[in-house]
């Protein structure tokens, strides 16, 4: 019903992801962490996904899609969170 909404959405946050990457980012280690997810799924029969320790995009901060800043977590707990919460946030 609403499919223009997502896609919207979608690309805009496909779009704010790749502005995120800097030159630096080791591509191999993030799909590596985009596997560990997958196979976690696969094993435990739960949805992990990847998870961004700091948000990409939060009223406060936005981090970096980069290795070291992903995280494989279960994906209810990953809905909860949001983007509202990282460590050391003020």
């Amino acid at each position: 019903k609403n499919g223009h909404i997502v896609n919207q959405w979608s690309a805009r946050y496909k779009a704010s992801k790749r502005h995120a990457i800097p030159g630096w980012a080791n591509i191999t280690a993030m799909n590596e962490w985009y596997a560990l997810a997958r196979i976690k799924s696969m094993l435990t029969r739960r949805s992990w996904v990847v998870d961004h320790i700091v948000p990409l995009r939060s009223p406060m901060v936005c981090g970096l899609h980069t290795d070291y800043n992903m995280q494989v977590i279960l994906n209810r707990d990953n809905l909860v969170k949001g983007n509202r919460f990282w460590p050391d946030m003020p």
